[in-house]
């Protein structure tokens, strides 16, 4: 007996939206808590990845205590992934706006504790 793909992909879905539901939870900013209108643009960035997100949330600055530290989100993407630019000049445009998956992930490995990390 197969499981039906309907079912797989909802399964998915769910677990992705336990995943989003964590990294927001565990989200705090400079000075503490990161708030309403800072969770909703990185909600935003995970579940709609356009440079106008990106514009949004690339600033916010998470605090992820222990030897992270507070970094933007900017600093947590590029250091889980090269091809995100480090310099950007005034009025210039992103080269590449990063995906959901590798925010997401940066976002995990400073917010959650290491067992909690991808499980469902």
């Amino acid at each position: 007996m197969s499981i039906p793909k309907i079912w797989i992909v909802d399964r998915s879905r769910r677990a992705a939206a336990r995943r989003v539901k964590r990294v927001l939870d565990a989200s705090r900013g400079y000075m503490g808590n990161l708030g309403n209108p800072g969770r909703v643009a990185i909600r935003d960035m995970i579940y709609k990845p356009t440079e106008e997100n990106w514009n949004r949330v690339y600033r916010l600055v998470v605090n992820g205590g222990g030897p992270a530290g507070r970094r933007t989100v900017w600093q947590l993407v590029s250091s889980a992934d090269a091809g995100i630019q480090t310099k950007l000049a005034p009025g210039a445009k992103w080269s590449k706006v990063p995906d959901r998956f590798t925010v997401l992930r940066a976002l995990e490995m400073v917010l959650l504790p290491a067992p909690t990390r991808g499980t469902k």
